[in-house]
């Protein structure tokens, strides 16, 4: 009889239907399926990869047979409800192995084979390590207390029902903890592992954490550094080799996929998992793998596929595997969209792969991020940027080949100010970048420089623990409640300036980057002279003191901010946009939105009083158009029919001009729009859905579809 594995993975659903296959533990079981005698010993039973009922998990294990190894693969979003389901495999299946991996397992050591033999090393990290008699080193330290002394530590202590934590990548590991406990398992195995050398511990496995109850080991043995598999070739997809294929039997579920070409990140940003030193050297998936598996991803109907790569554009051949991909929905009519994070300093080769794409509507945009536009807090962060003047450059020729773009910055980062944030998202405007910027909040994500008591300690990082938000992800109603720990405050950006650029950084993406005052914004700044950081400033200053629809706005969103700093939840839900949980900026836009009429009557008076304020003299009827003009050119959840602007001044050339680079003066010149809008809508939620989340990476808020006419 075999030996039954279980495989977790567990994702949130997005939507009404759609879940990513679980590809982390997918690749687990096809490279131990792969090695013949662990596959003739072990059976691989399922996986779990839902937030279903534990209880419900637990009857299938059990109609299955039982389990004798549960793997689990752990990430910020799957961590207490996998911790749960060890729990509860572990009392019904008292003799199980449970094993667990991915980024989200505990790590803190620097080395895990330095240090003098017998010896005990202080590391920066607060982690004490000492060198047993078997040469297997255990941790016995961990974070600061408040002494200044140093928290016994192991990963086990978040992780109570795991006997294994693998670090790294986990493929080879896996492969050889289960041989290892085949062995383990007596006699039986003994013809099947020629050699019957019976292992006692997993101790000569190297990259683990293996438990132990030694007085004074601290909880758990680590057997080593954990080494990188440098020849990808040696691991088979779990597409290529039907580890997916029962569940691709459930119809009902919108499957999406993920996708790796290499594996590693030459850059060492503090706040990413991928900068670790030990992981800047880029080894590569073979091409005959990927065009199969893009080709499985077209038969099977995958219609979203994820690029896993930190990088993706880095290498030469990635625009000829781009072209395969686009061939390959010709031919199947899937996948219908790819996303990835591509080369961090956006090159040629990037922009001829976002070109490939968009060519085939196969993206929503191409990435040009910063994170920060602060040299000091780049610096501190580890990061180096594109120039400004390059950015600009890009901007114009991506827009001038119709693809859109966005950019990405992080609120909280060490060396930050209120003032620099602003002046980061000033440049950033300033340089064309209207239509696409996310702004997310800095979470502590593990194997990073945040979680380093030190690093914490020298930039004032103050953090919170808080439910994770899982955005456009389906709200949850299992009892696992998952969190994160998100930068609150720092020594140069104080818990109450922190508040303070939130609210700057939702008005900027709610009205700006979403829509509702961009043309306004752009005419503030080049006819009154003022930056967009003080409109903004301005507009927040409005809606403080009114009780209008903006003003309701930015009481709740700052309500919702307030939570989150005590720990509370940062999404919102409103059934009006579906069973969704939205953003703060997306949330508070719909709802604007769906009130549109008053909406933009307020921003009319608010524009006024910005007028007078700054002394800006102008007829009714430049303020008229300019409104008129904002508001016929938003996507609306009332669109339908094609609608005329009349207007008496040169609105459309003047925002034209300026969103090309080539600004023209503002002028009295009657113009006429006819306005075709790309489609309509059935409901709030499929505005919702189609416009604020699948649009808000492609940029499409406003109409692009425009017939101009300049009256003589």
């Amino acid at each position: 009889m075999k030996l039954n594995v279980w495989l977790a993975q567990i994702n949130f659903q997005y939507g009404e239907a759609s879940l990513f296959l679980p590809y982390s533990v997918g690749c687990l079981e096809a490279y131990a399926r792969a090695q013949g005698e662990i596959n003739e010993a072990f059976e691989f039973k399922g996986y779990v990869y839902r937030r279903e009922p534990i209880t419900d998990v637990i009857a299938r294990i059990e109609q299955s047979g039982g389990v004798d190894v549960l793997g689990i693969s752990c990430y910020i979003w799957n961590w207490e409800y996998s911790r749960a389901l060890a729990g509860a495999v572990r009392a019904r299946f008292p003799g199980v192995l449970i094993v667990i991996g991915g980024p989200q397992v505990p790590r803190r050591t620097d080395n895990l084979s330095g240090g003098d033999s017998g010896g005990v090393a202080a590391e920066s990290t607060g982690v004490v390590k000492h060198l047993d008699d078997s040469g297997i080193r255990t941790i016995a330290g961990g974070d600061r207390t408040e002494d200044g002394g140093v928290e016994a530590y192991s990963p086990f202590r978040d992780f109570e029902c795991a006997d294994i934590a693998v670090f790294g990548e986990g493929e080879r590991a896996f492969a050889e903890i289960l041989r290892a406990y085949a062995i383990q398992r007596g006699a039986e195995y003994h013809g099947i592992f020629p050699g019957g050398n019976l292992f006692s511990t997993y101790g000569a496995i190297t990259g683990l954490a293996i438990r132990s109850d030694v007085p004074g080991s601290g909880g758990a043995y680590v057997t080593g550094e954990p080494g990188r598999i440098s020849d990808l070739a040696q691991l088979p997809s779990p597409y290529l080799t039907g580890c997916f294929d029962a569940l691709l039997a459930d119809t009902t579920t919108d499957w999406q996929a993920s996708i790796e070409s290499n594996r590693g990140c030459p850059y060492s940003c503090s706040f990413c998992a991928w900068g670790p030193e030990s992981l800047a050297k880029i080894h590569q998936f073979t091409e005959e793998r990927i065009i199969k598996e893009l080709q499985w991803f077209g038969e099977h109907k995958i219609r979203y596929v994820y690029s896993c790569d930190a990088n993706y554009g880095i290498l030469k051949r990635d625009i000829d595997l781009t072209r395969v991909l686009v061939e390959t929905k010709r031919l199947f009519g899937f996948p219908k969209e790819f996303r990835a994070c591509t080369a961090k300093n956006s090159n040629d080769r990037v922009f001829e792969i976002s070109k490939i794409l968009s060519e085939a509507r196969m993206c929503k945009g191409a990435t040009l991020s910063f994170q920060s536009m602060d040299p000091h807090t780049l610096q501190v962060i580890k990061r180096k940027n594109i120039k400004i003047d390059d950015f600009r450059e890009r901007l114009q020729l991506y827009r001038k080949h119709d693809i859109a773009t966005y950019t990405e910055l992080i609120l909280g980062l060490p060396g930050e100010t209120r003032k620099s944030f602003e002046a980061g998202i000033d440049t950033i405007l300033d340089a064309g970048e209207h239509e696409g910027m996310n702004i997310y909040l800095c979470q502590v994500l593990p194997q990073t420089d945040f979680v380093d008591p030190t690093y914490q300690e020298e930039h004032g990082i103050v953090t919170v623990r808080s439910p994770i938000l899982m955005q456009h992800s389906a709200p949850t109603t299992d009892r696992h409640q998952e969190y994160n720990d998100i930068v609150i405050g720092t020594s140069t950006m104080p818990d109450n300036e922190w508040l303070s650029t939130y609210m700057f950084a939702w008005a900027v993406q709610t009205f700006h980057c979403l829509g509702p005052t961009r043309f306004l914004a752009m005419f503030c700044r080049h006819e009154l002279g003022l930056s967009y950081g003080q409109f903004y400033g301005e507009l927040l200053r409005y809606a403080a003191s009114n009780q209008g629809a903006m003003g309701r706005e930015y009481l709740m969103s700052r309500q919702v901010c307030l939570r989150g700093m005590l720990g509370g939840d940062w999404g919102q839900v409103d059934q009006r946009f579906g069973n969704i949980v939205w953003p703060t900026e997306e949330i508070s836009f719909l709802r604007l939105m769906s009130e549109s009429f008053d909406t933009f009557v307020e921003i009319g008076v608010f524009l006024k009083v910005l007028f007078r304020k700054y002394s800006y003299n102008v007829l009714p009827a430049v303020h008229n158009d300019l409104i008129d003009y904002q508001v016929a050119m938003m996507i609306r959840p009332d669109d339908s029919d094609v609608r005329m602007l009349e207007t008496a001044t040169n609105c459309h050339s003047y925002f034209t001009a300026l969103l090309n680079g080539e600004p023209i003066e503002f002028v009295t010149h009657e113009e006429s729009l006819l306005i075709k809008p790309r489609r309509s809508y059935e409901s709030m939620k499929e505005y919702a859905r189609v416009v604020t989340w699948f649009g808000r990476k492609g940029g499409r808020f406003t109409q692009s579809d425009v017939i101009h006419y300049a009256k003589e």
